[in-house]
């Protein structure tokens, strides 16, 4: 080989296979620059997905007011299965029967 066909910058490799390696690596630079892209654009979207989500499954429950009160004043109150308060301020003595009611019931049948 001639000195001719190497460059003068200590790379030891002809100069015809430089225009191959370079179109390879502009190649191979122009591809990952599209990956990122590509990657970016899927990353933005989810996220933009995610908040907008959130966003929406927030603004549903602020449409309705979860704050209720009851106001029981005595120890025992009787409440139905809907939660609605049947009776309260039972003393003992009332409970007492309703309970041997109840349980005179459940013997029964």
């Amino acid at each position: 080989m001639d000195n001719n066909e190497f460059e003068n910058n200590g790379n030891k490799k002809p100069k015809e296979n430089q225009p191959l390696a370079t179109d390879v690596l502009k190649y191979s630079k122009e591809q990952t620059r599209t990956w990122i892209k590509v990657f970016i654009t899927v990353l933005f979207l989810w996220a933009f997905t995610l908040i907008g989500t959130i966003s929406i499954f927030i603004w549903y429950l602020y449409q309705y007011d979860f704050s209720g009160t009851i106001e029981q004043t005595g120890i025992y109150t009787i409440v139905d299965s809907d939660g609605n308060i049947i009776s309260s301020d039972i003393d003992q003595e009332q409970l007492k029967q309703i309970l041997e009611i109840l349980n005179g019931e459940v013997k029964n049948n």
